[in-house]
């Protein structure tokens, strides 16, 4: 029988045809790979639907900067007690430490809400409609996360991943008894658990019942990030905790101690507050969520504790990363103070950490901290500067105050600030100035402080404040943001959550707060608050180190056990 031969036509006939089917499929694979990753990646808060301003994260972003710049409703001419108030307000069970996230259009039974969700210490997550008015009566929903009766609850502010327009998923973490931790996902249209979830949290040398998850939750490139303190009145050696997971699973996929193989252990009394506290390395960060760049690095400022440059990072800012599903500190600057730090309870991590945006000049990526002790540090991302070693260096001294020791940018002298301990708020200007908004207080005395703008310019603060307000607010500070449409002039506002007044060092204040609206070009000009009225607008309660949300014309603001969700009166 005579072979039979393709001609040269045919043959290419056949390749074209492989090509075909091979793009196909390689399109086929990319659509899904892409619709499982996209949703991940979307966390950043910066997203919106339909125009609208969607809080997915705590602070507006990964790099914390306070800022919202896409609110076009409200404005310095149309904020007054006559156009704004209070417009409703819902009970929750528990205390109310995390921040509210918003997110718009979400298909609820049928319809779509704008939707502002809460998590509280009695492990309870609510969904309530944002623009529901006097007339709303309860939640859209709400689930029971506790898994006992004692638990601390929730702390951290949780973080929302968008799929598609109107749905989503909730991440958020329980520090639910004694015995157990838990991270769970939740479906943003209805408060059920999605497949893995609740997943426990359990790593090598954990102790559930003395460390608590404090820090707003970060969500980059599919990794939940979120960090832990160790209870430094336990009387036994505790640590901080940096812990990273799996976002479509709940994995653990590594967990980074801030003070391994050291004693962190009380050893005596501090100078500062005369207390016999331990020194775990917490990063808690006064509830503020932990920064993370669009590379996926990690940016948490760690507290009181041993530091040895090698396993042990106390007082110190860290630069991590996961490599090959471990943590690798890639950079620190710790202070040349740090024993001094630790010795007199003026730990770093007390107000989190605030990444800037890309600046001018030779430092092009900076972060900003406070300190307890009021110094304030500007540091190079990309060279942060180690620890400088100065033997026999004498702490409260004169030789204590060098601010030129440090390999960073730029650090003040020590009580530039009472302290801090509320996060600062970056924002810029219509004419393209730079503003760091402060409100400091000291924790040992009660002292307050006005709050403050610092100018950056060129890479560099002028640390003498351009501007402030009148008024003292007291301990912890102000819980403060700022809203604008962009650039567009007047519409730059910033907004300031008043502690009740405090008595003394180590008080936990409680009554009345009292929202303010200034404007963010001249703190001298307030525009409301919410005493004016206070039978329509005043709040019964202060939350310690809550700070408002400004979404979409609505101001979200939390009280001990009650949200409240101003608006224009009359829109």
């Amino acid at each position: 029988m005579e072979a039979m031969h393709s001609s040269p036509r045919s043959v290419l006939a056949k390749l074209v045809r492989l090509r075909i089917i091979w793009l196909v499929l390689v399109i086929v694979i990319g659509a899904v790979i892409l619709k499982v990753t996209v949703p991940f990646q979307l966390s950043t808060a910066s997203s919106n639907q339909s125009g609208k301003k969607n809080v997915l994260t705590a602070s507006y972003d990964m790099q914390r900067t306070g800022q919202n710049r896409q609110e076009t409703r409200l404005t310095t001419a149309n904020l007054n007690k006559d156009t704004f108030g209070m417009l409703s307000s819902f009970p929750v069970i528990g205390s109310i430490q995390a921040q509210p996230l918003y997110v718009s259009n979400v298909r609820i039974g049928g319809k779509s809400h704008n939707v502002v969700y809460v998590a509280t210490t009695a492990d309870r997550v609510y969904a309530f409609d944002a623009d529901g008015g006097a007339n709303a009566t309860g939640p859209l929903w709400q689930t029971n996360l506790g898994l006992s009766e004692h638990a601390p609850g929730i702390y951290g502010t949780p973080v929302i991943a968008l799929e598609q327009q109107g749905e989503g998923t909730l991440y958020v973490i329980t520090n639910d008894s004694l015995q157990s931790q838990h991270l769970h996902a939740l479906d943003i249209t209805n408060g059920q658990p999605r497949p893995g979830s609740p997943a426990l949290i359990n790593p090598e040398g954990f102790r559930p019942a003395t460390t608590y998850q404090r820090t707003g939750l970060a969500l980059v490139q599919g990794v939940i990030y979120a960090g832990w303190m160790g209870l430094e009145l336990s009387g036994a050696a505790e640590h901080g905790w940096v812990m990273a997971f799996d976002a479509h699973t709940l994995k653990l996929i590594d967990a980074f101690n801030t003070t391994a193989d050291v004693n962190t252990a009380p050893s005596g009394k501090n100078k500062g507050n005369d207390l016999e506290t331990g020194n775990p390395g917490s990063v808690w960060q006064s509830t503020t969520g932990l920064s993370v760049d669009a590379e996926g690095n990690v940016y948490p400022i760690v507290s009181n504790g041993p530091f040895n440059g090698r396993t042990s990072y106390g007082d110190s800012f860290l630069k991590l990363r996961l490599i090959n599903g471990k943590f690798s500190v890639i950079d620190y600057f710790t202070p040349f103070n740090q024993q001094c730090l630790k010795e007199w309870d003026y730990d770093l991590g007390s107000s989190g950490n605030l990444l800037l945006p890309d600046q001018t000049g030779r430092h092009r990526h900076l972060m900003l901290g406070v300190s307890k002790s009021g110094r304030l540090y500007l540091v190079d991302r990309d060279d942060p500067g180690g620890f400088v070693e100065v033997p026999g260096l004498s702490c409260a001294s004169p030789q204590e105050q060098q601010t030129n020791v440090d390999r960073i940018v730029q650090e003040s002298q020590i009580a530039l600030l009472p302290g801090l301990f509320m996060a600062p708020v970056y924002w810029s200007t219509p004419s393209g100035k730079q503003y760091i908004y402060v409100s400091g207080a000291n924790a040992d005395t009660g002292q307050g402080d006005t709050i403050k703008a610092f100018e950056l310019t060129n890479g560099q603060l002028n640390l003498t404040p351009v501007m402030h307000t009148s008024l003292t607010y007291g301990y912890p500070g102000a819980g403060i943001a700022v809203s604008s449409d962009g650039d567009k002039a007047g519409t730059g506002i910033l907004w300031a959550l008043q502690p009740a007044f405090c008595h003394g060092g180590g008080c936990n204040p409680q009554d009345s707060a009292i929202l303010r609206a200034y404007d963010a070009t001249n703190l001298n000009r307030e525009l409301y608050n919410s005493e004016q009225n206070v039978a329509r607008d005043g709040l019964d309660s202060y939350q310690k180190f809550t700070r408002p949300v400004v979404a979409d014309g609505k101001v979200f603001v939390c009280s001990q056990s009650i949200l409240y969700i101003y608006g224009q009166l009359h829109p």
